[in-house]
């Protein structure tokens, strides 16, 4: 098993050169809905309540490279502070020279949808997906998101995940859905201790506790 600390130093070494600006989290030159990392999000401003510090704490490992298995999946309810998470790795990431490919899971959807409707488009559909299946960093929020109605929608989920999994390429994904709705074959690549971990941000909503005017603890 090829340990995680080891590809993101191969990372560092092939450092891409196409992307110069720190807003940019892109690693292909193909067009693709990616999300700019939002620097307000870090690591050390991050709110430790009740429920929070295992799934940072693992995050905080993963951008460091400290963690053997290269796919992390994280769930917990809405304003737990996922996403906060995941563009805190992102940031942290690209501080150590490693650029990686983050979106919002919708947001891919709606360009493979885009593809399917204009079959000349450039890049096609099957090039959008192979971008995706092989990007050496892939961190995805939101997976799930009024996405498991769609028998089209969870297979594109488990065709980029079961890639992934095979090719033990770094993969991290956040959900607001509770696991036991994922695609069986998802949960069962996630469920693999030897090449997954699986983390649950018990912290509750954070807006709306602000909102409520109760402390965060």
């Amino acid at each position: 098993m090829e340990q995680i600390g080891n590809i993101l130093k191969q990372v560092e070494i092939q450092r891409i050169t196409q992307i110069q600006t720190p807003s940019t989290t892109r690693i292909e030159t193909v067009e693709m809905p990616v999300k700019r990392g939002n620097p307000k999000y870090r690591f050390d401003n991050f709110k430790l309540v009740a429920g929070t510090k295992e799934a940072y704490r693992i995050f905080k490992a993963y951008a460091e490279g400290e963690v053997k298995q290269p796919l992390l999946l994280c769930w917990g309810m809405v304003g737990s502070g996922k996403t906060h998470l995941i563009e805190a790795l992102a940031l942290r990431m690209r501080e150590r020279g490693i650029y990686v490919r983050v979106a919002v899971m919708q947001d891919f959807l709606r360009t493979l949808k885009g593809k399917i409707r204009d079959k000349e488009a450039s890049p096609s559909y099957d090039e959008v997906m192979e971008n995706y299946c092989r990007a050496k960093i892939l961190l995805l929020d939101d997976v799930g998101m009024g996405m498991m109605d769609s028998k089209w929608e969870s297979a594109v989920l488990e065709e980029l995940v079961d890639y992934r999994y095979r090719n033990e390429l770094p993969t991290v994904m956040t959900t607001n859905k509770d696991i036991k709705e994922f695609p069986e074959r998802v949960l069962s690549r996630f469920c693999d201790r030897e090449v997954s971990n699986i983390v649950r941000n018990e912290g509750r909503d954070y807006r709306r506790r602000a909102k409520d005017g109760l402390p965060n603890r």
